[in-house]
């Protein structure tokens, strides 16, 4: 071995001792800081006794033998309380080392609160444990209402796409069918950016003065190749109101009414939009709902008879309308009878203000 490299090799052995060394000091010191923070009021409690016991003494012209005594019976009580205090703070420690490596659980148990500042510090943290409980709880409760909402979605977006894909299959596909499965499609799809944006914090509602007529003319055009392929005759009666609302979720609300009014009526048949005072009521002579259901309609998932029967209802378009509802200030309700059709009711009050 060269002395270059014996060198060398001493230099990383000493800088290794070196960084050990700094290490062990540098644990040292926090442990004597911490140590020094935890006891310093008792230490300075007995070095003032001392001192003040030493002042009196040599004023006094006391026996030097007497001050020794005293200096022992206060060293030997200062050392007792000192172990007590070191004790117990061991076992706190280790009590609450313990609450912090097991904080996911429900619940933890703190040690007893020394002085009214330790309570508090405890109520603080129990309140901080709790709100992240619930937080978590919220969030969960989140996460699996929105697999649900999405299995659903999933379900209902299976019919349209097979019933294109047999249409597109034939040797002369059938174009309005095919646009009448694809504006189906496109519903799901505007339903579920529906349900997202209830969700959100942020939200994007504008509210102002629009005509509702234009917006009913809106959504009749959208779904017009229904319409026509169900050969549904529409009768729509004027309103010739200007009421302040969110356009885009007002739209929404009557788009899905006008929806489902197309897929439970049967080919051939009514519908009718007219308005009585602030009500708007859209009408069909569809199949109807049955008494029964129509306490539960507005329930997330929730089909009913007709959805059975039809085993295309997702159960999610009503609970949306009326979760808008109550997003836009409008109330949504429903008159229906098995067999005779079916009545919904959107009550839009004109407003107080213009808001953008």
């Amino acid at each position: 071995m060269s002395k270059s490299e014996s060198k060398s090799e001493s230099k990383s052995e000493s800088k290794s001792m070196n960084r050990c060394m700094n290490k062990s000091t540098c644990g040292f010191r926090k442990k004597a800081a911490v140590f020094w923070g935890d006891y310093r009021f008792l230490f300075l409690f007995y070095l003032s006794e001392t001192a003040c016991a030493a002042v009196i003494f040599t004023l006094y012209s006391l026996p030097a033998e007497a001050f020794f005594y005293f200096w022992i019976l206060t060293s030997g009580i200062f050392f007792i309380l000192l172990m007590s205090a070191f004790l117990h703070n061991r076992e706190k420690r280790k009590m609450l080392l313990e609450i912090l490596e097991n904080i996911e659980a429900q619940s933890c148990v703190f040690p007893k609160a020394d002085g009214v500042n330790e309570r508090l510090y405890q109520k603080i943290a129990k309140s901080l444990l709790t709100g992240r409980e619930s937080y978590k709880s919220g969030s969960l409760y989140a996460k699996e209402e929105m697999l649900e909402f999405c299995t659903m979605w999933s379900h209902q977006m299976k019919t349209p796409i097979a019933a294109m894909q047999l249409l597109l299959d034939e040797e002369k596909p059938d174009t309005p069918a095919v646009k009448a499965e694809l504006l189906k499609i496109s519903d799901y799809s505007e339903m579920i950016m529906t349900y997202l944006r209830l969700g959100s914090e942020s939200t994007d509602y504008i509210f102002r003065k629009v005509s509702l007529d234009a917006v009913v003319r809106e959504e009749i055009r959208k779904y017009s190749r229904l319409f026509i392929l169900k050969k549904i005759r529409l009768e729509f009666t004027e309103t010739g109101r200007l009421v302040i609302t969110d356009e885009k979720w007002l739209g929404f609300e009557i788009g899905q009414i006008i929806s489902n009014a197309l897929k439970y009526t049967k080919r051939g048949g009514n519908v009718r939009i007219r308005s009585e005072g602030e009500k708007l009521l859209i009408e069909d002579d569809g199949i109807g709902i049955r008494p029964e259901d129509l306490p539960r309609i507005f329930e997330k998932g929730f089909t009913g008879h007709n959805g059975r029967e039809d085993k295309k209802a997702s159960g999610l378009g009503l609970w949306l309308c009326g979760q808008v509802s109550k997003k836009i200030g409008n109330s949504i309700s429903i008159r229906s009878e098995a067999g005779n059709g079916t009545t919904v009711i959107l009550s839009i009050s004109d407003g107080p203000a213009v808001v953008e």
